[in-house]
């Protein structure tokens, strides 16, 4: 079942910047499509020939990006829970280009909100190998990430998908908590509906309804997950996601 980044990490907000006619589509398309896959291997083969694709990327800063997207994405299919020497190798992968990340933006004061964004969900994920104290101060640091990336486009639905994961997990003495985070995932839903984004919308409307399924409006969290079905009727997901529910268990935290 999707782990919570693939929610954070779902990437189907309009592309502007740099990011427009770029690799950055194509990946952010191809994420859409991981919903519709019937195995994680497929999915894991697919990031490989993404990957394998990057050197073609002439721009530092668009291949930063689609590092980024595509190491949160392989990590998210990937067997660690299972394989200890696996996780460790990501954390040394992570780790590394989390450096490059920060070495880029200190080089480069006009970071993509792209980047930013991109670097934060990477961010949050190696936060899961850290000690407490790190965790809060790199917590922080990703907040104020997205809230660059948003000062920089305050209609960047993606952004707004994003942040809105962290506040879900965020203590309310941090600003986190479901109220917020519900109105931040709704500007994301806003703004990839105004931009006609299906495949954002699709994935809005799935964290949306993770959202108000633990908040317990239930017959919004039903509607939510019908729409994002009929945006695309042959998918099963949303059913998964029923049976997931039904069992008590919410998508961002399996």
């Amino acid at each position: 079942m999707r782990k919570i980044i693939l929610s954070v990490f779902a990437f189907f907000a309009a592309v502007h910047g740099i990011c427009a006619a770029s690799f950055v589509d194509k990946v952010v398309r191809a994420k859409t499509e991981f919903y519709f896959y019937d195995s994680d291997e497929k999915i894991l083969e697919k990031i490989a020939e993404l990957e394998s694709s990057l050197d073609s990327i002439a721009d530092m800063q668009e291949k930063l990006i689609c590092r980024n997207l595509l190491l949160v994405e392989k990590l998210n299919f990937s067997p660690v829970q299972d394989d200890s020497q696996l996780k460790k190798l990501f954390f040394v992968e992570m780790s590394a280009l989390a450096r490059e990340n920060q070495k880029y933006m200190e080089e480069n004061k006009n970071a993509d909100k792209w980047l930013l964004v991109s670097y934060s969900d990477l961010l949050v994920r190696l936060m899961e190998y850290q000690s407490s104290k790190e965790i809060y101060k790199m917590s922080m640091e990703t907040k104020k990430l997205y809230l660059q990336a948003l000062k920089i486009d305050s209609k960047f639905a993606y952004a707004y998908n994003s942040y809105s994961l962290w506040l879900y997990f965020a203590p309310s003495i941090a600003g986190g908590g479901l109220d917020v985070a519900y109105k931040n995932i709704s500007k994301a839903v806003k703004y990839a509906a105004a931009a006609s984004d299906k495949y954002g919308l699709y994935v809005y409307y799935i964290n949306r309804s993770q959202i108000l399924y633990k908040m317990k409006k239930f017959n919004d969290y039903d509607r939510d997950l019908n729409l994002a079905h009929e945006l695309f009727p042959e998918e099963t997901f949303t059913e998964s996601l029923r049976e997931m529910n039904r069992n008590d268990k919410i998508l961002f935290n399996s």
